[in-house]
C-alpha cells in the first residue's frame, strides 16, 4: 500500500516537472559536465526522497562523472538511470 502511494506520488511529480530526466539526458548530449552535475543531483535527491535506490545510485554515477569534468562513461549510466526511473 505505501509502495503504491509513493509511486503514484513519483508519477505526480514527474508528471508536475517533466522535465527533469531530459535536462540529464540534455546535458549528456550537450557534454555539459556543469549542466549533467546539477541536473544529476536534482535529480538524485527527488528519487532519494522515494527510496528508489537504483535511481539514485545512478543519479549519483552521473553526478560524480560529472563533477570529476570527463563524460566518457556518461551514456553508459544514463541508460542505467533510465532503466531504474522506468
Amino acid at each position: 500500500m505505501l509502495t503504491d502511494v509513493l509511486g503514484e506520488l513519483a508519477d505526480l511529480f514527474l508528471e508536475e516537472n517533466p522535465n527533469m530526466l531530459p535536462e540529464v539526458e540534455e546535458a549528456v548530449v550537450q557534454n555539459d559536465a556543469k549542466a549533467l552535475e546539477y541536473a544529476a543531483d536534482t535529480l538524485k535527491g527527488f528519487v532519494g526522497n522515494f527510496g528508489a535506490k537504483d535511481a539514485c545510485e545512478a543519479a549519483l554515477v552521473l553526478e560524480e562523472t560529472a563533477r570529476a569534468g570527463s563524460l566518457s562513461g556518461a551514456k553508459t549510466a544514463l541508460v542505467a538511470l533510465e532503466k531504474a526511473i522506468q
